[in-house]
This record gives C-alpha cells, sequence and structure tokens, in this order.
C-alpha cells in the first residue's frame, strides 16, 4: 500500500512539473516548463481564434485534465513490476 501511495504521489508530482510541456507537445502552443515562461508564450495570449484547449479551459477542466494525465502515469508506473521487496514470496525447503 504504501508503494502505491508513494507512486501515486510521484505521478501527481510529474503531472505538476510536465503540464506544460505536454500542452505545447500535442497543440504547438509556446507553453514551457514552470521555471521558464510557463504559459506566457501560450497562444491564446496572441488573440488568435484557434488558442489552446488546455490554457483556454476553466479551472474545473485544467484539472480535470491533470488528474487523467496523473491516472495514467499512475497506471502506467504500476502495472511495471519494479525490483522490491516480495512479501508474499514462498521459501524453498
Amino acid at each position: 500500500m504504501r508503494r502505491r501511495l508513494i507512486t501515486l504521489a510521484l505521478a501527481i508530482c510529474l503531472t505538476l512539473v510536465l503540464y506544460p510541456q505536454l500542452c505545447n507537445l500535442l497543440f504547438d502552443c509556446g507553453c514551457t516548463w514552470w521555471f521558464g515562461e510557463g504559459t506566457e508564450l501560450c497562444n491564446i495570449h496572441s488573440g488568435s481564434p484557434c488558442g489552446c484547449p488546455f490554457c483556454r479551459a476553466n479551472l474545473l477542466s485544467q484539472l480535470g485534465y491533470g488528474a487523467l494525465l496523473a491516472l495514467s502515469l499512475f497506471l502506467i508506473a504500476s502495472f511495471l513490476r519494479l525490483p522490491g521487496k516480495q512479501r508474499h514470496a514462498k521459501k524453498a525447503r
């Protein structure tokens, strides 16, 4: 259980860091790292009619996008078999 919570926390942290990069990858909008310009270079600020749907969305929609991304990262990580302790391994006699 502890391992899944750690995996979920890492997935959420990765989502927060990679969110603008994913936005730029999908829509070529100009978003960049949060510690750079972030969403300041996004095409929604230029007044173009086809602005980025991630940045144009309201807060609830952005939280939904982020939750889906975090969930997908969590599921991928939880299905990977990472080396570690195995509690239920049978001992050979």
